[in-house]
């Protein structure tokens, strides 16, 4: 039988992996802001963005969600498409 993950636990065991990854502590909510940076940068429009996190307003998606993505972390994307499975 499956039971619902404990949010402290997922919290704690992600940011364990974040920091034996050399990313720092993170946190998964932090997902939420990558994938709104990524997709926006890729030319997603703002309101694709938003639906895609459940906002009903594109503000919030675009002043707290939305951050500029560096040359060098764009980089990294197409090897870490390769490696799950993307174009």
């Amino acid at each position: 039988m499956r039971t619902p993950l404990d949010p402290s636990n997922l919290r704690r065991s992600f940011a364990r992996i974040t920091q034996r990854a050399g990313l720092g502590k993170w946190h998964p909510h932090e997902l939420r802001h990558s994938a709104a940076s990524l997709l926006s940068h890729s030319g997603v429009s703002i309101e694709e963005v938003a639906d895609v996190l459940g906002h009903t307003d594109v503000r919030i998606t675009s002043s707290t969600y939305r951050h500029l993505v560096a040359d060098s972390i764009w980089a990294a994307v197409a090897p870490m498409e390769g490696l799950f499975g993307g174009n």
